[in-house]
């Protein structure tokens, strides 16, 4: 069982390398999925961490980073938007934009 999200990976997203910023995208992904599974807390506690993460480091000045953390947050909210099915669209926008600016702030 899989308790966290390996932090290098995130450092991977700003690789000049595509293949390695896709490889460590597809891993958070999986290992968010598989953590969603095994323990909802867990998941919920790694995908806050991952979504603020992200968000501060889509300011990086990296030549690349921007791509891989813009891929890896889409992936993630996409994540977020399957298991709200039951709300509207608008409503999921909104709550994004909030977690964006809690971020910001």
């Amino acid at each position: 069982m899989i308790s966290k999200v390996n932090r290098e990976l995130y450092q991977k997203l700003a690789s000049d390398f595509e293949e390695e910023r896709l490889q460590s995208t597809i891993e958070i992904i999986k290992t968010l999925t598989s953590i969603k599974h095994d323990d909802k807390e867990t998941y919920i506690i790694e995908k806050d961490y991952a979504i603020q993460r992200l968000i501060k480091a889509l300011s990086s000045n990296k030549r690349f980073a921007r791509l891989g953390y813009s891929l890896c947050l889409g992936e993630i909210l996409y994540l977020d938007l399957d298991e709200h099915k039951e709300i509207s669209k608008s409503k999921f926008v909104h709550s994004i934009y909030q977690k964006l600016f809690e971020h910001l702030a």
